[in-house]
């Protein structure tokens, strides 16, 4: 969960809400690495993980939120470096 509040309660009720991870506003890159960079991860896994199930053919939606992440990370949105496509495959983090 990414938020702006850092109060100790709110983080908690994250956590209790099923929050996998808790990272407040403003943050460093460093913070933001992925468990597995490099890792291939596919459109699906991305889907059932951060969407849950009802949201397996919403490849639309993930298009979407991956340019708007490519925007605020990449120097280039247009030739990202960090938030890779495999294409027919999925999306690997490259820190």
């Amino acid at each position: 969960m990414l938020s702006g509040r850092a109060d100790s309660v709110d983080k908690v009720d994250a956590f209790d809400a099923g929050a996998d991870d808790y990272v407040t506003k403003p943050f460093g890159m460093d913070e933001l690495l992925v468990r597995h960079p490099g890792r291939l991860i596919s459109q699906r896994q991305i889907l059932d993980q951060v969407w849950g199930p009802g949201y397996e053919n919403a490849q639309g939606n993930l298009r979407l939120y991956i340019a708007q992440l490519r925007r605020k990370l990449e120097k280039e949105p247009s030739r990202p470096e960090h938030l890779r496509t495999e294409p027919g495959m999925g999306y690997r983090f490259e820190p």
